[in-house]
């Protein structure tokens, strides 16, 4: 298959911003591991949040330019942080068409 994918990714402050654009795809994933030690839970479509020890509350929102038609889940997957070892961690899969999707990390306050 044949596809163009470019990424950008932009700091501002604590937050950060990531875009993939995607073409020549019928469907792509987009994948986020999460800190396995926090409890991640999806409050509304698009958003994911956690509060961590120091009572901040951290947002990961997801948001496709082109449409609506995207999926995404939250659930576990597998990951190797040293040779001989993995470890579930909590992962966030997004699922949708070609175009461009955004992601973005940030703190929300306490």
């Amino acid at each position: 298959t044949n596809y163009v994918h470019h990424r950008k990714i932009v700091r501002d402050g604590d937050a950060y911003t990531i875009t993939d654009d995607v073409e020549g795809a019928d469907r792509f994933a987009v994948r986020w591991r999460l800190a396995p030690e926090f409890d991640w839970r999806i409050t509304s479509h698009g958003i994911v949040e956690s509060r961590v020890p120091d009572g901040e509350t951290v947002r990961v929102s997801l948001h496709c330019d082109q449409s609506d038609d995207w999926h995404m889940v939250l659930s576990e997957s597998w990951e190797s942080l040293y040779y001989g070892e993995r470890t579930l961690c909590p992962t966030i899969e997004v699922t949708h068409i070609e175009g461009r999707f955004t992601t973005k990390f940030e703190p929300t306050g306490y």
